[in-house]
């Protein structure tokens, strides 16, 4: 579920970009980091927490830190986009920066004719490729101007999530954090928490935009996938060690949230390494 791989792409500041030219999906994760993408050609549906659109080109798409998403191109047209993932850290009014990791305010996520906008991502696109000793200020100074024109156009809206919200999703994430490689259900967390499991699963799906089963499942595949890039460990081993105790059922979720067979990843992520050496 929560995928840092572009981390790796980071270079003299703590941002990356990428870009698809293809159809493939874009399976669930979350990060940290907020993501901004641009469509420069085509359509691709868009699913963030409980929010879904249509994006088209020239339509600007922002996630905000920890919320679960995908992307789903359309066949029907040439489709391509440019993505860029950024940590919080570059945006310099730190007590928006703080609101944003807790979820108090969010960027509006799908914008439409935002020119200025769209201008400064393809400015720091264009910065991080080039990755000159100025990719720090530059970053950081288009940011700014980003999030100056989001406050001055109020597409930065306060959540105004209550405290015990706040507090749910934190008991929540921990108990999963340290529970997921056990048998857990929905009812027993529930019972944890002194929640009713119909209620539990309600304000869970209110708070994560996804079910407690898929939630977990994706926690688990991000697990997993961290074990496969840093361990030697055989992939039955490796599905028992993340709550799985069945290796073929194990294999069938992680084609599904990732897009390739456990064996395949392991395989591509030791290509990537040897290439950067």
């Amino acid at each position: 579920m929560y995928n840092d791989s572009f981390k790796l792409r980071y270079q003299s500041a703590p941002l990356a970009v990428d870009e698809k030219n293809d159809y493939t999906v874009t399976y669930p994760h979350i990060h940290n980091e907020i993501e901004v993408l641009y469509i420069e050609k085509g359509k691709t549906d868009v699913k963030i927490s409980d929010f879904s659109s249509v994006a088209q080109k020239g339509d600007i798409i922002f996630v905000n830190p920890l919320e679960v998403h995908t992307f789903i191109p359309h066949k029907d047209e040439e489709y391509k986009h440019k993505c860029l993932c950024f940590d919080t850290s570059l945006v310099a009014d730190k007590k928006v920066c703080e609101k944003l990791v807790n979820g108090n305010i969010k960027i509006d996520y799908h914008l439409k004719g935002e020119t200025k906008i769209t201008d400064l991502f393809l400015k720091i696109y264009d910065a991080v490729i080039k990755n000159e000793d100025t990719l720090m200020f530059e970053s950081m100074e288009c940011i700014s101007g980003i999030f100056c024109h989001l406050m001055k156009n109020q597409l930065l809206k306060d959540e105004n999530k209550s405290q015990k919200s706040e507090i749910f999703c934190h008991m929540v994430m921990e108990y999963i954090s340290k529970n997921f490689d056990k048998q857990i259900t929905s009812a027993d967390v529930a019972e944890q928490f002194f929640y009713t499991q119909s209620y539990f699963c309600r304000i869970f799906n209110e708070n994560f935009g996804v079910s407690f089963s898929n939630y977990l499942n994706i926690y688990r595949i991000y697990a997993a996938k961290q074990m496969l890039e840093k361990t030697d460990k055989k992939i039955s081993d490796i599905a028992y060690e993340c709550g799985f105790l069945n290796p073929e059922y194990f294999t069938k979720t992680f084609k599904k949230y990732t897009g390739k067979l456990p064996s395949d990843y392991k395989k591509s992520q030791y290509s990537t390494k040897n290439v950067a050496r």
